[in-house]
């Protein structure tokens, strides 16, 4: 048996993730300003001025939903240089989720444990929401590009609980398990997982049904006739960790990755990749800027 499941760190941990999960929840609030800003969004009534007075409350997340809006991730031919323009173009629902997608990284960076894991995972995180805009168009899938990109960031979520309670443990199953059977591991140590952390932690956020899904799938063996977004999450992450982009570099995936690669051609594939990389490297420049 693992020597981890023995240390007085994982069994408090199970104790704190058994009893006390909401509170854990509660440590990790997303900014209040996305939240506003994702509830009005799902009123049939909101006007573009509330939405837009809303935003310019916080400064940062304004100013980074410019940066991203004018970057190549979106590719818009000409510069958006407002808020009220950017809720024009975007819509409502697609500048909601970049909002919250943009707050992510106060959550990510929330805390004094395991703190250069969880930078890791975050910018995992930037790498997986840039694959998966650019997967979610793809007639195959064919799922909404901004919820793509927002799930995206908040796939593995639910780690970040696992780096607040047993951080030393936790961070040294990252570096050193069997990433094949790393759910499974934490289900082991912590009678719970990732994925199931996460698709809770946005119920408690208030997040979207869909994201709150593929946020649970996103290791789940799929078929074609799962939704979209689950499928778009699934492959991104794993197409993250096969082309590097992002610091986690691992060079193993399921079979439907595997599927879905040979099904594309060289040229398709390499374009992607380097649509990915290009990407990333820009959101990580805008994000954490």
């Amino acid at each position: 048996m693992n020597q981890l499941e023995f240390s007085p760190e994982v069994e408090i941990a199970r104790e704190k993730l058994d009893t006390q999960l909401a509170d854990l929840f509660q440590l990790r609030p997303i900014p209040a300003v996305a939240m506003k800003i994702m509830k009005a969004c799902r009123e049939p009534d909101v006007k573009v001025r509330q939405l837009v007075q809303m935003i310019e409350c916080d400064t940062t997340i304004s100013a980074r939903i410019l940066s991203v809006v004018n970057s190549s991730v979106y590719g818009y031919s000409r510069e958006v240089i407002s808020i009220s323009q950017a809720v024009v173009v975007m819509g409502f629902k697609n500048l909601s989720e970049l909002a919250v997608s943009i707050a992510s990284e106060k959550v990510f960076s929330e805390g004094d444990v395991a703190c250069e894991p969880r930078q890791k995972l975050y910018e995992h995180s930037l790498g997986c929401a840039a694959i998966s805009r650019l997967l979610a168009n793809k007639p195959e899938f064919l799922a909404d590009a901004g919820s793509a990109f927002l799930a995206g960031m908040l796939h593995d979520v639910g780690k970040l609980i696992l780096f607040d309670v047993a951080p030393n443990s936790y961070t040294e199953m990252q570096s050193t398990g069997d990433c094949l059977n790393r759910v499974q591991q934490e289900q082991t140590l912590f009678g719970i997982d990732h994925t199931q952390l996460g698709a809770k932690f946005g119920d408690t956020w208030g997040l979207p049904p869909a994201i709150n899904l593929a946020i649970a799938n996103h290791h789940s063996e799929l078929d074609p006739s799962a939704d979209p977004l689950s499928r778009v999450t699934r492959l991104a992450n794993e197409l993250a960790k096969n082309w590097g982009v992002g610091p986690v570099c691992d060079h193993t995936c399921c079979s439907e990755t595997k599927a879905w690669t040979d099904s594309c051609g060289k040229e398709e594939l390499e374009q992607l990749q380097a649509q990915a990389n290009e990407q990333f490297g820009e959101l990580r420049a805008l994000m954490t800027g």
